[in-house]
């Protein structure tokens, strides 16, 4: 019998190169789990824990499987009200799990509002290679903002934080000397108060 590893696995999510299938497989998924509950508010060092994370139980844990770690992790996505509240456990046992825990409550790993704003305006002014952003731009970086940290209607403050910040980026990007914020926007946070 002759047999060859013609090309070993290797995939990426958000730039972190993962070399095991199967590995690769359960970060993603999980990682849409958390999108789906909370948003994409976690940075590159949570992708890389955590795929680091799975990396370590595999190899740790004499009965692993990566089909109870997704439903286990997925129980704890579940309970969970907020990412940060985020605690991972594999059948009630925090081994080899303590360290990305830790740093999931400390914050570590959620991107600020800010990134997510700059994130967001940089790609969408590159894809579409603007040279001025107008006020239907605004409202598409807006709106994808708002969808990216799953923004709930009663959230003022975070509304507010978004529109001065992408006023400040607008504005820059524009090189406006007089800065305002645009009337649609203006009307679309009054429209959310009622």
């Amino acid at each position: 019998m002759e047999c060859s590893i013609i090309q070993k696995f290797k995939g990426e999510i958000n730039g972190i190169l993962i070399e095991d299938e199967n590995n690769y497989c359960s970060t993603s998924w999980l990682l849409d789990q958390i999108e789906e509950k909370f948003g994409e508010i976690y940075n590159q060092d949570f992708v890389k824990d955590l795929s680091k994370t799975i990396e370590t139980m595999y190899f740790k844990y004499d009965s692993f499987s990566y089909a109870d770690l997704e439903h286990q992790f997925m129980n704890s996505i579940n309970e969970a009200e907020k990412f940060n509240e985020i605690e991972f456990n594999y059948f009630g046992s925090t081994s080899k799990i303590e360290g990305l825990n830790e740093e999931i409550k400390n914050n570590k790993y959620e991107k600020s509002l800010n990134d997510i704003c700059n994130e967001e305006f940089s790609k969408y002014t590159k894809e579409n290679k603007l040279e001025k952003i107008t006020e239907e731009d605004y409202d598409k970086i807006f709106d994808t903002v708002c969808q990216k940290i799953n923004l709930s209607g009663d959230d003022d403050l975070n509304r507010d934080k978004i529109i001065i910040n992408l006023d400040e980026k607008m504005n820059k990007f524009n090189k406006v000397k007089n800065p305002k914020i645009p009337k649609k926007i203006k009307n679309k946070k009054v429209e959310n108060e009622r």
